[in-house]
Parts: C-alpha cells; sequence; structure tokens
C-alpha cells in the first residue's frame, strides 16, 4: 500500500531530521527517501514554503544553485 503525505507533514519530518541528527537540508531529504523508499523525483512536490526557502539558501551558500543577482534598494 503505498502512503501518502502531505507538504506539511513532510517539512516537519524534514526538520526534526535536521536537528535530531545534524544534517543538512539536502542530506535529511535524501536520508527520508532511503528509509522510506521513496523515489528522489516524487519529493519535489513535498517541498514548498519554509522548507524551500530553507533549501534554497543552503544549496545556495553550497554553490550547488548560481546565486540570484539582486538589486539595491528592491
Amino acid at each position: 500500500m503505498i502512503k501518502t503525505i502531505k507538504p506539511l507533514d513532510f517539512a516537519i519530518i524534514i526538520e526534526d531530521i535536521v536537528s535530531s541528527k545534524k544534517m543538512t537540508y539536502l542530506d535529511a531529504i535524501s536520508y527520508y527517501c532511503e528509509e522510506t523508499q521513496m523515489e528522489p523525483q516524487t519529493v519535489g512536490k513535498l517541498v514548498q514554503g519554509s522548507l524551500k526557502d530553507k533549501l534554497r539558501e543552503e544549496v545556495t551558500a553550497l554553490h550547488y544553485l548560481p546565486k540570484t543577482a539582486t538589486i539595491p534598494g528592491l
């Protein structure tokens, strides 16, 4: 039987993994996928809201994504 999970529940689980296991968000998502045998391709729909913002900030800092240009004053 396939278990469905809501984005908010997913975010809570990932936050818990990050804090309890001292992992990055990217590692925590990967760990969750491995533990639950979830395909990593399906995670994209679950990463929303503040989790998405935190993940984007983290991968930008790790240079996995290019930094976006900022315009002073905006």
